[in-house]
């Protein structure tokens, strides 16, 4: 996330094609409302936090738990490629 995003450009970035039947497709904003109650309840449980010159940010808790996650998944995902390179070896080993 960037700094300083504010809801309407949140709702701009998820929004889509506005398909209007015979006519070209023009973007459409996504729904501002659920922008805002995401964001109203990542502040409520510290990730986020409003900046002073508007829109939110990511709070220091909240960085510091999503690079958390983040090295759990890359190792998650080490596990599984080990254990896949240890799999295919035995049975290759079973084929001989």
């Amino acid at each position: 996330m960037r700094k300083d995003v504010g809801i309407g450009a949140l709702a701009k970035l998820h929004g889509g094609r506005n398909r209007r039947g015979n006519r070209p497709s023009h973007h459409a904003d996504a729904s501002a409302s659920v922008q805002r109650k995401i964001c109203q309840s990542l502040e409520k449980i510290g990730v986020l936090e409003q900046s002073d010159n508007g829109g939110r940010r990511i709070s220091q808790d909240g960085q510091r738990d999503l690079d958390r996650i983040a090295t759990a998944v890359v190792e998650a995902a080490k596990e599984d490629e080990e254990e896949e390179e240890g799999e295919e070896a035995e049975e290759e080993e079973e084929e001989e």
